[in-house]
C-alpha cells in the first residue's frame, strides 16, 4: 500500500575532483556495453557529423563490445577519423579518469528496457554535461543534472546542433561545469534524504 521511489543517485559518494583544461578541443564520450541499442551507432554518426562540419573535437569510446556489429562500426570510424579513440572496458580509477576528461557525455539509448542509467550520474558527478534520449527515466534525470535530452527521431542532428550552441554559449567552461557539480550534489542530497526516510519507516 505504501510505495516509495528512490533514485540510484543516493548511492554515489559525491566526492569528486573536477580537473579541467581550458583552450583545447571539446571532448565527447560514450561508455556502455557497446551495442546499437545503447546508442553506439548514433554516437559514431554524431562524430561523423561534427567532422563533416569541420568542428574541432575529440571523441572517446569505452566499454566492452557486446556484438560484432558494434566492433565493426567502431573499427570503421577509427580508421577514418583520427580524433576518435576506443579505450576498451574501463573500471575503477580508469573509469573515473575517463569521465574527468570529458566535456560532454553522449548516451543516445534506444534500449527497450532502459530505466535510470548509472552512467549519467557517473558523468555528472564530475560536472560533465549529459546529452541523451528520453528512454525510461532519462529525460527527468538529465534535466535534473543540467543536461539536455532529445527525441530519438533525428537525435544525431539535434545533438550536433546543440553541441555547437553549447560551446558558443559558454556552457562547456569551468564555471558551468562547477554549477553542474553543485546540481549533482543537490540531487544526491535529496536522494540520500529519501533513502534515510525509507529506513526510518522500515524500522518503525
Amino acid at each position: 500500500e505504501k510505495i516509495h521511489i528512490l533514485s540510484n543517485i543516493a548511492f554515489f559518494s559525491g566526492n569528486r575532483s573536477i580537473p579541467f583544461q581550458e583552450n583545447r578541443p571539446i571532448v565527447v564520450g560514450h561508455l556502455a556495453n557497446l551495442c546499437v541499442e545503447k546508442g553506439i551507432g548514433d554516437f559514431i554518426a554524431l562524430c561523423e557529423a561534427l567532422s563533416s562540419k569541420g568542428y574541432e573535437f575529440r571523441a572517446h569510446i569505452a566499454g566492452p563490445y557486446t556484438d560484432l556489429k558494434s566492433k565493426e562500426i567502431i573499427g570503421n570510424v577509427i580508421s577514418k577519423l583520427p580524433q576518435v579513440k576506443y579505450l576498451g572496458p574501463l573500471y575503477g580509477a580508469d573509469k573515473d579518469s575517463f569521465f574527468q576528461g570529458l566535456d560532454i557525455f553522449v548516451f543516445p539509448s534506444h534500449y527497450c528496457n532502459e530505466a535510470e542509467p548509472l552512467v549519467l550520474y557517473e558523468a555528472a558527478q564530475f560536472g560533465v554535461l549529459n546529452l541523451g534520449t528520453r528512454r525510461g527515466c532519462m529525460a527527468s534525470v538529465i534535466k535534473s543534472l543540467g543536461g539536455i535530452s532529445f527525441d530519438e527521431r533525428g537525435v544525431v542532428t539535434q545533438m550536433a546542433n546543440a553541441i555547437s550552441d553549447l560551446e558558443q554559449a559558454g556552457s562547456l567552461g569551468l564555471e558551468a561545469r562547477e554549477e553542474r557539480v553543485t546540481r549533482f550534489l543537490e540531487e544526491k542530497a535529496r536522494g540520500s534524504k529519501a533513502l534515510d526516510k525509507l529506513f526510518e519507516l522500515m524500522v518503525g
